[in-house]
């Protein structure tokens, strides 16, 4: 069978290289002996963990993690210093895994049938459930429950932040959740609660908008469509929105996420 070679560099520290330095950084790409033998398909980072992605559709994960039965998550609690170890929450179950997102202290996976699983820190309602019930699990959460008839597509995460965009029962619908800091979420009615603790869709002022990318900022959101337009919303004091405004703030409370106007270089 073929197999993957990982390789690491920067400031990782030993939880997630094996080096013995807490802080040591790590200036070549250093292959990581303990993933030998496994075909990998994705790589992924929570700020404190590693999480790898088999072609099995198998999860394996080390770093900073809560050992607690047989799960390993990003939890603050101790330590896994490697080999990588199976998330036998999803494998135990026959759920095959196909595609892994990080935020900060929490991750998303998507399965081969299409369902979103969350877990890990949910202070601010990322893993789209309400945190007053659930502050943080090692147990996988299910945002969208089988008879909500929401699929996915593709999912993302960044720090506190999370996202998805829709397979059924329509293509191409954005849904968000946890920190809304600066309307990164497009959330406007939402702004002075600061987060979204339930998964709630991004709407467009425009027809025919399907979303098919999509990509978070630190304070700001920009959203492709299948027609290939591209839409910002979110914090704007350098422009990161792509368009300019006469106040160097968060966009016009007003309004929805708005389309990015590109500059056209003439033919030559």
């Amino acid at each position: 069978m073929e197999t993957t070679e990982v390789y690491f560099w920067g400031k990782g520290g030993k939880a997630v290289t094996q080096i013995q330095s807490e802080h040591k950084i790590i200036k070549t790409p250093l292959r990581v002996s303990f993933c030998l033998g496994l075909h990998l398909c994705q790589c992924r980072f929570s700020k404190s963990a590693a999480f790898l992605l088999s072609h099995k559709g198998h999860v394996y994960t080390w770093g900073q993690t809560n050992i607690e039965s047989d799960s390993r998550i990003p939890l603050h609690n101790s330590i896994h210093y490697g080999p990588p170890t199976k998330l036998t929450c999803f494998s135990s179950n026959n759920i095959i895994i196909r595609q892994i997102a990080c935020g900060a202290n929490h991750a998303l996976f998507v399965s081969t049938s299409n369902q979103l699983y969350t877990y890990g820190d949910n202070s601010v309602g990322q893993l789209g459930v309400d945190p007053v019930m659930i502050t943080k699990t090692n147990s996988p959460v299910l945002p969208f429950t089988p008879s909500s008839g929401i699929t996915v597509h593709k999912c993302f995460a960044h720090l506190n932040s999370s996202s998805i965009i829709s397979q059924t029962p329509s293509f191409g619908s954005l849904w968000v959740w946890g920190s809304n800091d600066f309307n990164k979420l497009g959330q406007l009615s939402l702004v002075q609660s600061h987060f979204v603790s339930s998964p709630t869709e991004v709407r467009f002022k425009y027809d025919n908008v399907q979303i098919t990318d999509f990509s978070f900022g630190s304070h700001h959101s920009i959203a492709c469509c299948l027609t290939g337009r591209a839409f910002g919303w979110g914090f704007n004091s350098s422009g990161e929105t792509g368009y300019t405004t006469s106040h160097n703030h968060t966009v016009d409370t007003n309004s929805h996420p708005r389309e990015i106007q590109f500059i056209e270089e003439p033919n030559t």
